[in-house]
């Protein structure tokens, strides 16, 4: 569906939710500033604390109007030893 606006019964009101082991550590607009139409393609990068892949048990769930089309995952670290698997 089209993105319109935060308050719209389309795609513009749609929010995506972070959760770590199934407690929700963060969520928001998928759309900064609404005005898309249908079809339309966008990449959304979300940085995500140590806190919120610990353990590995990381799920993302978007909105109703939204399609999921690919979702990665790309650790980024410096000068640490990780005591975990990646």
């Amino acid at each position: 569906m089209p993105a319109s606006s935060n308050s719209s019964p389309d795609a513009g009101n749609d929010k995506y939710y972070v959760y770590n082991g199934g407690t929700l550590t963060q969520s928001g607009f998928l759309y900064a500033s609404p005005v898309s139409s249908t079809g339309q393609t966008f990449t959304k990068t979300l940085t995500l604390s140590p806190a919120e892949v610990a353990n590995n048990k990381v799920t993302l769930v978007v909105q109703d109007d939204t399609a999921v089309l690919e979702a990665k995952v790309e650790l980024n670290y410096c000068c640490c030893e990780c005591e975990f698997p990646i």
